[in-house]
């Protein structure tokens, strides 16, 4: 299997599991899954998040992450899921530092190109610009990656299908997904509708990046 970082780098996308409900987790990751989306973050504070990323492990074959990490606690608590990286909002040498530790690939979120800075110092494998979903357009983060052009930027935080396509044109490594994948609510049929979602966010963040998209549904249970 390659390298996490490899991974990110192939695939373009991460997605951030705000499924509907605590029930909705693995039918919505392996209809996910189904359509391409290997990379798979939880947030930290969902609920029993230790025993659902280890479902989630045992179930489907996916590269297992921890978003919204802000502390070293948190950091423990996705070695114990099983994560292989963290997705932070921040810039915390200690969060950093206990993620490599653990042989973790850390992803700080950076706001200002002195952030940017600061996460590159601090070590960080990647540093996201974060929030980006905050900014109207790609234009922002085009200014701080002619400053950094060695540094791998991703892009997090209010991020959909419809704007990742852009960031990743402008250079960003990989987006972070949160949002716009999982139906608001539950019902029988979101797993037909994630799996169409996924199949789509995984050809156009292909196309961006230059990558051949998955050319079929992965079938579950084989």
């Amino acid at each position: 299997m390659a390298s996490v970082p490899k991974q990110i780098r192939d695939h373009g996308a991460i997605v951030v599991m705000n499924v509907p409900s605590p029930q909705a987790l693995m039918p919505c990751a392996v209809s996910a899954w189904q359509g391409g989306l290997a990379l798979q973050a939880l947030p930290v504070s969902f609920p029993s998040v230790v025993e659902a990323g280890r479902s989630m492990l045992a179930q489907i074959a996916v590269t297992l992450g921890m978003a919204d990490v802000v502390d070293v606690a948190d950091v423990t608590a996705a070695v114990d899921a099983g994560a292989a990286f963290i997705v932070s909002p921040i810039v915390s040498p200690e969060v950093i530092g206990a993620a490599h530790a653990r042989g973790l690939v850390a992803i700080a979120g950076a706001f200002t190109p002195t952030e940017v800075a600061a996460g590159v110092k601090a070590g960080a494998d990647f540093v996201a610009l974060h929030p980006a979903g905050a900014f109207p357009d790609v234009t922002y983060f085009e200014h701080v990656a002619r400053s950094f052009p060695t540094v791998p930027l991703l892009v997090s935080g209010g991020v959909d299908a419809g704007s990742a396509p852009g960031f990743l044109e402008a250079g960003a490594a990989a987006a972070v997904i949160d949002r716009g994948l999982f139906p608001e609510r539950d019902a029988e049929s979101n797993q037909q509708v994630v799996q169409t979602r996924a199949l789509a966010l995984t050809e156009v963040c292909a196309d961006a990046i230059g990558t051949p998209p998955a050319s079929s549904v992965r079938p579950f249970g084989a």
